[in-house]
């Protein structure tokens, strides 16, 4: 099997241009859906022209999933393969937004002392939950 995945890699890498060499290229990428021809980097070439060409990942995941492999693996791979190029599925900044309150305690820690205010308030977080154990541990007695 090695020497099959070798044979592929070893082959000159095509230029593909146009929708006519999706079919081509979805042979290509589930053929080099293994361990070795994602370390060698075809799979990563074959993804990446598949997205150029428009493609849309979902695709691939079905393709895949059609071929025998495991959706969350192939989810996986993809991100990481295409993260690798900068292509993100979350937007820059996505994640939890601090609450209205925790804005406006910084801005006041802020106007009153300027440059020192997050020592301050990581500081007072810290002491906060040393209190709060400490009085649940006092309950729990």
């Amino acid at each position: 099997m090695n020497e099959l995945n070798e044979q592929k890699t070893a082959q000159p890498s095509r230029s593909y241009t146009g929708e006519s060499c999706i079919p081509a290229l979805k042979e290509k990428y589930l053929d080099t859906l293994t361990v070795h021809a994602a370390a060698t980097g075809s799979l990563r070439t074959t993804v990446i022209a598949l997205i150029d060409l428009g493609v849309a990942r979902s695709e691939l995941v079905r393709w895949a999933v059609a071929a025998g492999y495991s959706e969350s693996h192939i989810r996986n791979l993809l991100s990481r393969l295409l993260r690798g190029r900068g292509v993100s599925r979350r937007k820059r900044g996505a994640g939890r937004k601090a609450p209205q309150e925790a804005l406006a305690l910084l801005a006041l820690a802020l106007d009153q002392h300027g440059d020192k205010a997050i020592k301050y308030l990581l500081a007072a977080y810290r002491a906060g939950k040393a209190q709060l154990a400490e009085s649940s541990l006092r309950q729990a007695a």
